[in-house]
């Protein structure tokens, strides 16, 4: 067997759960049901199920069981006592495989022993058929694969975000579940020639390789169902008032505002107001009930709070690229958590969400104000605009902004405040280890922190150039064209740190111009 093919025998066998998004023939679904004809001829009182989309793929599952049976030796095959299209019962063993139908009534109160749902993000119902066969597969101690090609949403797989949130639930140790991610490289005869080979065949199909071959459970999700906060999910991630004041209010949280001012076209302005955790596990979270939307009553249609832009935040679905809109929240939070590099806990206790249009303006002095309000000042004089702090003020490590606004950072420095407040906004600086696209680095950095991961760990391991820059560093030659090209940049970046170090010319010898002589 294959690598991923074992771990995924070697969960059942311990009773356990698997969610598998997958590549397309990596043999999943003939090693579930080879394990299923296993269990039921040779372990008795099983009762499985094979749950499907539709009933002709149902029977196909079954169809599929009966040749696996068929080519045991004679000697291995136990008897049947009932057979039909839907349903298959053992003698020997008083077993029975049956088929379902996706629909909630799929294995309901039937005590199973073990339950397969293949394709599940195409299967209709899916939270419905899972919290009808648990209890039964749990008293039972049976197992359940959950398996799946992920797709894409204008296929129309129906249950793709109850798919999607059992996965990343899984990830985070919040169910039962195991997740399985297997990438086509889990066959032996794939290699990167293979990929560029299949690639190029269907370069004319937008998306092919990303849906039916992903690489990492990140792209196939995010190039699926094109948004970029994939595992974002309001039960795990948003926390009601009591556990926000509780983690705000540990030891040594530091407190930070972030503010994107959008641009004339979106004309959008957030300030979130975060507190970090250095010292606790890597997550990121959102206070429920804290944020405040102000827009106009066309400009509030679809929107029910200002944490809706991250769940419409997305990517182009021909280029895969971050979409240029919905994009305020998460900028907001790129700019404070990256530039300071944050790997604990962080938690958005407090949202502002300004939406203007031709109905609805305020002016940057009035959105200022109004940031200075809800951070706990009051204005004592209004000709001459000097704040002083009330009993609810919060002191700030820092103020981030986007630094392409110049002009509205320097009207948030002019608001006077009193000592002890950290008023002067700073422009968003990128970390210098970024080396690639800071707006895709930035949002690995955040998903990693929403998965409970370590993100600078992700973010170097997703950094194609940081094994060239290692190479460079030992001296290795360059392997190709395009590796010379990177070697030369930074050689000539180390020449000019060097001089701009000592002041003078290293590693370049100036040369009088030779002219020639006109008799």
């Amino acid at each position: 067997m294959w690598s991923g093919q074992q771990r995924l025998v070697d969960t059942l066998e311990g009773g356990g759960w698997v969610c598998a998004p997958k590549a397309r023939r990596l043999g999943v679904t003939y090693i579930t049901l080879s394990y299923m004809l296993w269990q039921c001829c040779y372990r008795v009182f099983q009762d499985c199920a094979l749950v499907s989309q539709k009933e002709d793929t149902a029977r196909g599952l079954l169809e599929k069981y009966r040749i696996l049976e068929d080519s045991l030796p004679g000697w291995m095959q136990v008897r049947h006592t009932k057979e039909n299209e839907g349903e298959i019962k053992y003698g020997g063993t008083n077993s029975r495989v049956k088929i379902y139908i996706g629909n909630q009534g799929a294995g309901r109160s039937e005590g199973l022993t073990g339950l397969f749902i293949d394709e599940a993000s195409y299967v209709a119902d899916l939270d419905a058929i899972l919290r009808g066969a648990e209890p039964g597969v749990e008293s039972s101690r049976g197992w359940i694969v959950v398996a799946s090609s992920v797709g894409k949403e204008e296929e129309r797989p129906v249950s793709l975000e109850a798919f999607r949130r059992l996965y990343y639930a899984s990830k985070l140790r919040e169910t039962k579940y195991t997740p399985l991610f297997l990438d086509p490289f889990e066959r032996p005869d794939r290699n990167k020639a293979w990929w560029e080979e299949e690639k190029r065949t269907h370069r004319h199909v937008s998306g092919y390789m990303e849906k039916e071959y992903p690489r990492t459970d990140e792209e196939a999700f995010s190039k699926s169902g094109g948004s970029v906060f994939v595992g974002l999910d309001r039960k795990t991630h948003f926390v009601d008032r009591e556990k926000a004041d509780e983690i705000l209010g540990r030891e040594g949280v530091q407190l930070y505002r972030g503010i994107d001012f959008g641009d004339t076209e979106k004309s959008c302005f957030v300030c979130g107001w975060i507190g970090h955790d250095s010292t606790g596990p890597p997550r990121l979270l959102f206070a429920d009930g804290t944020d405040e939307v102000l827009c106009s009553e066309r400009g509030a249609k679809g929107w029910s709070n200002g944490y809706e832009e991250l769940f419409a935040y997305k990517r182009d679905p021909v280029t895969g690229r971050l979409e240029k809109k919905n994009d305020n929240v998460a900028d907001m939070l790129r700019y404070v958590v990256t530039m300071y590099r944050m790997r604990g806990t962080v938690l958005v206790y407090r949202l502002l969400f300004v939406r203007q249009d031709d109905h609805f303006q305020m002016s940057p002095v009035d959105l200022f104000r109004m940031v200075l309000e809800k951070s706990g000042f009051a204005c004592r004089d209004e000709e001459r605009n000097v704040w002083c702090r009330t009993p609810k003020a919060e002191d700030y490590a820092a103020t981030v902004c986007d630094r392409s606004a110049t002009g509205w950072i320097k009207l948030l420095r002019d608001q006077r405040a009193p000592a002890g407040m950290t008023v002067d906004a700073v422009p968003y600086e990128k970390p210098e280890e970024f080396t690639r696209d800071e707006r895709e680095q930035g949002i690995v950095w955040l998903k990693a922190l929403l998965m409970g991961d370590a993100p600078w760990e992700i973010v170097q391991e997703q950094d194609p150039s940081r094994e060239v820059r290692e190479r460079y560093e030992r001296g290795e030659p360059a392997r190709d064209i395009g590796e010379q090209t990177k070697y030369n940049i930074w050689r000539a970046q180390e020449i000019g740190k060097r001089n701009r170090e000592s002041g003078g010319w290293i590693g370049f010898k100036r040369v009088p111009l030779l002219r020639r002589r006109v008799v």
